[in-house]
């Protein structure tokens, strides 16, 4: 088994080829180009694609929306009335396991929804989290108590 560098060559190639296109932002493969002028989009499309064309990098017909007032971009649906998760982000949390036991409750086992939770700006999770320390129950026989 080896490492490949491919994904990174293809982001270093494709960000090199990109830049310099105003309001353009780039994650690995998606690409979002937002403007509130029609006539400064269509420029900054046009331009995008002509760098495409001119560096061989080939766009997915079916995935290329122009001037949308809301896309699907990096899991997040983005729109005029702002940024949310995108479907399969909220499905993720909506079928995330009820913790079982202590080692489930840990901050790395949570990592998914506390990740969800913080792009949401819901800061009331905060507030959540005591009720879930709070039906955590430890018991410890003799044995470890009487080793300390």
């Amino acid at each position: 088994m080896g490492l490949s560098s491919a994904g990174n060559e293809f982001n270093r190639v494709t960000d090199s080829a990109l830049e310099g296109i105003g309001n353009l932002k780039k994650i690995v493969d998606d690409v979002l180009i937002d403007d509130n002028d029609m006539e400064e989009h269509l420029a900054r499309v046009r331009r995008f694609l002509e760098r495409c064309r001119e560096h061989g990098i080939t766009l997915n017909q079916d995935k290329f929306k122009l001037a949308q007032s809301s896309v699907s971009f990096a899991g997040y649906i983005v729109g005029v009335e702002g940024i949310k998760a995108g479907p399969e982000k909220v499905k993720a949390i909506q079928h995330f396991p009820k913790p079982t036991n202590i080692t489930a409750c840990d901050p790395s086992s949570l990592g998914r929804a506390v990740s969800w939770v913080v792009d949401q700006n819901l800061w009331s999770y905060a507030a959540s989290t005591p009720s879930l320390k709070s039906e955590i129950r430890i018991h410890v026989d003799g044995g470890p108590r009487q080793s300390l």
